[in-house]
């Protein structure tokens, strides 16, 4: 059996045909239309404090959200946290270090942080190194 005889367009008309039905696969395989949304993807938010007048040396904290915080930690090496849930949204935590204006004081996780603006963190109390009172009120804390 011989093989059969191409003429002098041949390998052309085969290239040519290969060309387009690689581009009609590939077009099947394009936009479907819209993609699905993303689905909740969980992470990590933190506390941070403001603290404009001085760092305070612990703080006891209120966090309210719209869903569970697990995985509470302390917000750097140098401090110490302690946390307790108020049911499933809300966690009451005491914070103790060293802890200077604009970091992170607290960590948590949250089962989707596209939700992180409905975190609402609340400072309760705040004193210095001697545990003596301070004006809560001179101090911020925020969720990012």
């Amino acid at each position: 059996m011989s093989a059969p005889r191409l003429g002098p367009r041949g390998p052309r008309r085969l290239a040519s045909t290969s060309l387009v039905t690689l581009a009609l696969g590939l077009a099947a395989c394009g936009d479907s239309g819209p993609a699905a949304p993303p689905g909740p993807q969980a992470g990590q938010l933190s506390v941070v404090l403001s603290a404009p007048t001085g760092a305070p040396s612990a703080l006891l904290l209120r966090i309210s959200g719209p869903g569970p915080m697990t995985a509470v930690t302390p917000g750097g090496p140098d401090q110490t946290a302690f946390a307790q849930g108020e049911g499933e949204a809300v966690i009451t935590a005491a914070v103790f270090g060293t802890l200077p204006d604009g970091v992170a004081v607290l960590r948590f996780r949250v089962p989707d942080v596209a939700r992180a603006d409905g975190y609402l963190a609340t400072l309760l109390q705040a004193s210095d190194a001697a545990y003596a009172p301070l004006s809560a009120s001179a101090y911020a804390v925020s969720v990012e």
